[in-house]
């Protein structure tokens, strides 16, 4: 457990879990007993949720989308910018956080973790 708190548990189809985990952040090696549940998706509820982001994106006004987005690419290329008030005009508009991320990827590519040995 992480300073006093429970550690995580996952239910059927939960999330990754180590149960024994006395060793972590102590300093002192985890149980070898240690047992952990690997989360297992639900195909159904994928699809259910595909489907869902698709009638928001067949609702939504794709110009405007655009335009927000197009917004926020400029406004991160010149860098003078706070970029929250133009990703709040995305998030209203109903831009995807991947259509959002995608933007400032392009824009500031992608972090590398520096390879230390």
């Amino acid at each position: 457990p992480t300073r006093g708190l429970p550690p995580v548990t996952g239910g059927e189809g939960g999330v990754l879990v180590e149960r024994a985990s006395e060793g972590a952040g102590t300093g002192r090696p985890a149980r070898p007993s240690a047992k952990l549940e690997i989360y297992r998706h639900d195909t159904a509820l994928i699809r259910e949720q595909v489907e869902r982001l698709n009638a928001v994106k067949a609702r939504r006004d794709a110009k405007v989308v655009g335009r927000h987005l197009e917004t926020l690419r400029s406004q991160a290329v010149e860098g003078r910018t706070n970029l929250m008030y133009p990703m709040f005009d995305c998030v209203k508009a109903y831009a995807t956080v991947g259509e959002i991320a995608d933007v400032l990827r392009k824009v500031y590519g992608e972090f590398k973790e520096p390879r230390v040995f």
